[in-house]
């Protein structure tokens, strides 16, 4: 049975407590981060967001926030690759898709943009896959949602587009833009 994401993690024969996640989801010490992102947290973060058989959004939210954290570019450059690697862009989707909390919305949105903000082959693929997962029409649906009178939030709607534009743009070697079959 996985651990939640609320206790210790272990990655190799480091250990991270629970003052250490917080810290790095508050983004306390870049340089705790960065350690934190050599040791495989990104990695275990993900391997534990997808192995919850009914996952708690409570424990959905703290993997997305550790995520969102360990994904910035402050922290690390690769970061966005190998969560994307690990899974990260389908597990952050079913989070969004299971929880759909203004804040689960915004932490996902932010993520898909920290992972898909690159021009590269590597990125174009990322966007590919992505785009294959359904990240372009849950991004709408968080757009749409988030236009509600009463429900606006002006920062999810800030990252949404951030994330649908991340996610769109790009060509490959040929010059078109990205196909995405639907």
């Amino acid at each position: 049975n996985p651990k939640t994401l609320q206790e210790p993690l272990s990655v190799g024969s480091t250990s991270f407590g629970s003052t250490l996640l917080r810290k790095i989801i508050c983004d306390e010490n870049v340089e705790q981060t960065r350690k934190a992102v050599e040791a495989g947290m990104i990695e275990r973060v993900v391997t534990n967001m997808q192995a919850q058989s009914q996952p708690s959004p409570e424990t959905m939210q703290t993997g997305c926030r550790l995520l969102q954290a360990l994904t910035r570019s402050k922290v690390s450059p690769d970061g966005g690759q190998r969560a994307a690697n690990a899974g990260a862009l389908e597990a952050v989707l079913a989070a969004m898709r299971l929880h759909e909390s203004s804040d689960m919305q915004l932490c996902g949105c932010d993520i898909l943009k920290s992972i898909l903000c690159r021009d590269d082959a590597v990125g174009l693929a990322m966007k590919q896959r992505a785009a294959t997962a359904g990240a372009i029409g849950f991004v709408a649906l968080v757009l749409r949602s988030h236009l509600v009178p009463g429900r606006t939030s002006g920062r999810a709607l800030t990252e949404a587009c951030w994330a649908l534009a991340c996610l769109c743009a790009g060509s490959d070697d040929g010059g078109s833009f990205l196909s995405v079959s639907t």
